[in-house]
């Protein structure tokens, strides 16, 4: 079970993430982001890098600070955007963004004092509206110079009015 929530539109980030900077992003949104002693960005192994290593603390706990097992926003090819992934029961999504921004691509990256050098600091801007499986559930993700807000929507259906 769980719960569905729908996300369209993206956020633009300025200036276009580098190659290593797409690649980082995009397995890290395909591995399960458990506590592991390797520290909460290592990636794993095997398929969603969940093989079962010998530096896993809690298979079904993400690390301090970490929103949750799932980060479902990625790199656009062209590293001009992050959007979502399309997967299902993406929960956080704010917190996520907010993280990924902090941790790898805002101006001062955290990540980077941890070694990954290929992180060059970006600025990200937009609107990423959200739909969830409630009728009435409507909300958005605002992004503006790095900071991540939520704005709660209305919407009006016309047996309403």
């Amino acid at each position: 079970m769980g719960y569905t929530t729908e996300f369209s539109g993206y956020i633009e980030v300025d200036p276009p993430l580098n190659d290593g900077e797409i690649a980082y992003i995009n397995k890290f949104a395909e591995s399960r982001r458990m506590n592991r002693r390797n520290g909460p960005y290592y990636l794993g192994t095997g398929d969603y890098g969940q093989d079962h290593e010998d530096d896993i603390i809690d298979y079904n706990s993400p690390p301090a600070g970490q929103p949750g097992l799932w980060c479902q926003w990625v790199a656009s090819e062209d590293g001009t955007r992050i959007e979502w992934d399309y997967g299902e029961k993406f929960y956080n999504a704010a917190e996520w963004m907010q993280y990924i921004i902090d941790h790898f691509l805002g101006h001062e990256p955290q990540a980077k004092a941890e070694g990954f050098d290929f992180l060059e600091g970006h600025t990200l801007n937009g609107t990423i509206e959200a739909a969830g499986e409630e009728y009435g559930d409507f909300w958005k993700i605002v992004v503006k110079d790095n900071k991540v807000g939520v704005v709660q929507a209305h919407i009006v259906y016309d047996d309403e009015k």
